[in-house]
């Protein structure tokens, strides 16, 4: 095996400054989210681990039943489940060890990135710690991964990017050592890569694109290898992906808990039937339809990102049914933005990869297969580590020739970041302060009403409760959940003052012909509301 060609590293203390590095970014890490763990559980966080009536998580039949293909993230949550019951505690501090995992790798995926045939000579590779520790901290500081890490349910997310970006780091090591270019075994390293893909396709089916982050990583750091080893290489990648996908057909029940039956191609088109029912239940959303609603969505990510302000738990999307300007415009910019980034994969190749990553780690979930939630934060998780590469790229340039200057601009960033993180965190405390939150920046979306009429109802503020409901009904008379709640409401403060002796105060719901009542009921309770 050739000799590995390995940038100097100095003397011992200097050989042990990546370690201590990451342990400032990891500090970072656990001071942005320190009062996370202290957060209750919300929305689907119920769903999943506090309604346990049928043994999803304390029982392995029902494991089985309500994990499905998720397997990894539902074993973590029924571990935790068996720890500590339902107290949130537990839940939120292995998601904030996951993030550091998730934040490990993409530190370590920076610094192979700079033993690779195209950078192992650079500027860059001079760079490589300032580099890795940027990329880092963006990561893991950014408030947009609030979401993905206090949100319990999204560790889904967080473990499957971690494991995707563990594989494509693993596969990096791999083919440096093949190279001569890094230290340490191919097949180990190969291998390594193969069982976190696995990982990763067994917590969310968005890491499908795997494959092709491992071939954009090919492509861009280790130059013209010939299409039959490449396509050899990504071989294990797309086995997986299709073993995986066999899986998710097995254990596919169509609408109605129907299994998939017929010929192959009937359980096919049956299986995505089923995904994009599972996905939209109600089925009112074309692909093409939602392709158009992205084209406006991401780029909304885009500018949270770059100005981290915006934050929402429940963002109001309109669903963009026609080529409007407003698509034609994010498309056409979209489209500009992937056309840099393969053109600066050969010119800048972190750059150029960092943005081609951000829209591989989308293309599942943010291009045609319609998903009920057009826009929420946590998808663009498993984007980000593209993103923190390409904007340490920047941060690295600009150490190499002006360190003070960009001493000084990193420090005050991590600062900003931490603190914003910091303060969304604080938003997440409460179910009532969440919803308040979603409620004063998607003003026009029943559901956010109705979510802060249930934590207000929790709270005790039933008034004010009745309040959201009345106010979710007159944005949707026909929403069956805000009616349901108010009438369940109403009925509980009749039995509340029946019980305490209170009058109650009826009204006519119409006369006869000859004057006379046909009914009483309670007054509206959205009358004047």
């Amino acid at each position: 095996m050739p000799t590995a060609k390995v940038p100097p590293s100095g003397s011992a203390p200097l050989r042990r400054r990546p370690a201590a590095w990451f342990g400032v970014v990891a500090l970072l890490v656990l001071l942005a989210y320190a009062r996370s763990c202290g957060a209750p559980f919300h929305f689907d966080d119920y769903t999943i681990i506090v309604a346990n009536e049928e043994g999803s998580l304390s029982s392995l039949s029902g494991f089985l039943g309500f994990a499905r293909t998720r397997l990894v993230p539902f074993a973590t949550f029924a571990l935790n489940y068996w720890v500590g019951g339902d107290d949130p505690f537990g839940y939120h501090a292995v998601n904030v060890a996951i993030h550091l995992l998730a934040t490990l790798f993409v530190f370590n995926l920076a610094l192979a990135l700079c033993r690779t045939p195209r950078l192992r000579d650079t500027w860059l590779a001079e760079a490589r710690l300032p580099f890795a520790v940027a990329a880092a901290l963006f990561f893991a500081c950014h408030p947009i991964q609030v979401q993905a890490v206090t949100y319990v349910v999204q560790r889904m997310s967080s473990l499957a990017a971690a494991f995707y970006v563990g594989s494509v780091l693993c596969y990096v090591r791999a083919r440096n050592a093949q190279v001569g270019t890094g230290p340490g075994r191919p097949a180990a390293a190969f291998v390594g890569s193969i069982a976190l893909a696995l990982g990763a396709l067994l917590s969310k089916e968005n890491t499908a694109s795997l494959p092709a982050a491992v071939m954009l990583a090919e492509w861009v750091f280790y130059g013209r290898a010939g299409l039959a080893k490449r396509l050899l290489r990504l071989t294990p990648y797309l086995l997986l992906v299709l073993v995986i996908g066999v899986g998710w057909k097995l254990l596919a029940l169509g609408p109605g808990g129907r299994r998939i039956s017929g010929s192959a191609a009937e359980q096919m088109a049956g299986l995505v039937r089923t995904l994009v029912f599972r996905a939209n239940p109600r089925g009112d959303v074309a692909p093409l339809e939602y392709f158009f609603t992205q084209c406006v969505v991401i780029p909304r990510y885009l500018r949270i990102v770059v100005l981290p302000r915006g934050f929402n738990v429940d963002h109001d999307v309109a669903i963009q049914r026609i080529l409007a300007p407003g698509v034609a415009g994010g498309m056409l910019f979209l489209a500009a933005l992937l056309a840099f980034g393969l053109y600066a994969a050969r010119r800048w190749p972190v750059l150029g990869f960092g943005i081609t990553w951000s829209f591989v780690a989308l293309s599942v979930e943010s291009s045609f297969l319609p998903i009920r939630d057009a826009m929420v934060e946590h998808r663009m998780y498993l984007a980000m580590p593209g993103v923190a590469l390409a904007v340490a790229s920047g941060f690295a340039w600009l150490f190499q020739r002006q360190r003070a200057v960009a001493a000084v601009l990193g420090a005050t960033a991590a600062a900003l970041l931490c603190a914003l993180t910091f303060l969304r965190n604080e938003t997440w405390r409460t179910p009532e302060a969440l919803w308040r939150d979603a409620v004063a920046k998607s003003p026009n979306k029943p559901r956010v009403h109705i979510n802060l009429g249930m934590a207000l109802r929790l709270a005790g503020e039933s008034d004010e409760a009745i309040t959201q409901y009345c106010r979710a009904l007159a944005l949707d008379p026909r929403n069956a959940r805000a009616r349901g709640n108010l009438d369940a409401l109403i009925e509980e403060q009749a039995d509340a003052a029946l019980d305490e002796g209170t009058e109650i105060v009826l009204e006519g719901s119409g006369t006869g012909p000859e004057g006379s009542l046909l009914g009483l009921e309670p007054p509206d309770p959205c009358a004047g509301r």
